[in-house]
């Protein structure tokens, strides 16, 4: 009856096989075989929304053609037209099941509560979450990977792209994809997160080279200073229920960062709480370098210490650009790359940090490779 966007066939097939005199019936094309009758895993698409009639549209086109049904938490807060776009778009895909329901706002209990209330909902083998100001590129590939296999999980590039200046202002790795029997559930009243526990990611995640999502929450200054406004009590709550999460201490030092340049944009003078907030940007970067067990998070914090060290003008402070690279003959394909730039307090945090890469980009070189 027809292929899928994929190429996939799609129906029911009925064979009949006459066998000639004289001849005989060649062997079973398993490869084959498996493709035509193995059914795939579902996917389900959960998302929680609010106030994005202008945004939702875009999102929910970009994948809604890959995916089994639609999960949507409504923010009860909602006050434009969401409710009817979202119902228009269930007209026009009436093939795939849509679910929208009442929940109740992140702001409230947490956008980790309400993004597992979203799994709850669903029955997919896995679950594919974005937000209403994202898009999915390439979600034809994902189709390929709702399969049995040996990963649990993916992450794909998500680029934060801004309008004002144009650029894409920075990309990171998220898990977006994750099977539902693997246990992960969201973690962080903000910046929440899949895990199978708090700090511990999905076992057997695989990064997707052929998939994206582009963030566009981030257009302008505005928008940025708005995210941050609203953000920032939601982090200093989730550090008080979660103050052993690594990926808090990296938040908070890049919000104190940014609290720093607002206040110093708008006065044009340094003060007292802009001492303090450089302070514990400057002690959070120093736990972070002996803690955090991810050394991309940590040498992305370096732009945010150094907006501290210059807040503070100490005497001691001083530029340093880093730039390693360790490779092994015998071991072509292990290699490592580093390269930062920052303003750094002191010449001992300089050297811890030094140290930290050297660890970092020759941890393998003891191992055995046979």
């Amino acid at each position: 009856s027809g292929h899928e966007l994929t190429g996939a066939a799609v129906g029911s097939w009925v064979y009949a096989i006459s066998k000639v005199a004289g001849s005989s019936i060649r062997g079973i094309d398993y490869g084959r075989k498996l493709e035509l009758t193995a059914p795939r895993d579902t996917v389900s698409l959960c998302m929680i929304v609010r106030d994005a009639e202008q945004s939702i549209t875009r999102a929910i086109l970009s994948v809604v053609d890959f995916v089994d049904e639609v999960v949507i938490a409504l923010d009860p807060n909602t006050r434009d037209r969401t409710r009817e776009r979202l119902a228009e778009l269930q007209a026009d895909f009436p093939q795939v099941p849509f679910k929208v329901f009442e929940g109740k706002s992140p702001i409230e209990i947490g956008f980790d509560a309400a993004r597992n209330r979203t799994i709850d909902e669903s029955c997919g083998d896995w679950i594919l979450w974005i937000d209403a100001d994202e898009e999915v590129i390439g979600a034809s590939n994902i189709v390929r990977l709702l399969r049995p296999g040996a990963f649990n999980a993916y992450s794909i590039a998500q680029h934060h792209m801004s309008r004002i200046p144009t650029t894409v202002i920075a990309v990171d790795y998220p898990c977006r994809l994750f099977r539902r029997d693997s246990g992960a559930r969201f973690y962080g009243v903000v910046h929440e997160h899949p895990e199978v526990k708090i700090g511990s990611a999905v076992p057997h995640t695989h990064m997707l080279g052929d998939v994206s999502i582009l963030h566009h929450g981030y257009v302008d200054e505005k928008a940025r200073r708005g995210r941050f406004h609203r953000n920032l009590p939601l982090l200093m709550r989730d550090i008080e229920q979660n103050p052993d999460r690594i990926i808090n201490k990296f938040l908070y030092l890049r919000d104190l960062s940014q609290s720093i340049a607002f206040e110093g944009q708008q006065t044009g003078d340094v003060s007292q709480n802009m001492v303090a907030s450089a302070h514990k940007a400057i002690d959070l970067f120093d736990v972070l370098i002996d803690t955090n067990p991810m050394m991309r998070m940590t040498l992305d914090a370096v732009p945010y210490y150094s907006t501290a060290v210059a807040t503070l003008m100490l005497p001691s402070a001083f530029h340093a650009r880093i730039s390693v690279d360790t490779k092994k003959d015998e071991l072509p394909g292990v290699k490592a790359e580093v390269s930062v730039e920052g303003l750094f307090h002191n010449r001992e945090i300089y050297k811890k940090l030094l140290a930290r890469i050297a660890q970092e980009t020759t941890v393998n070189y003891d191992e055995a490779y046979l």
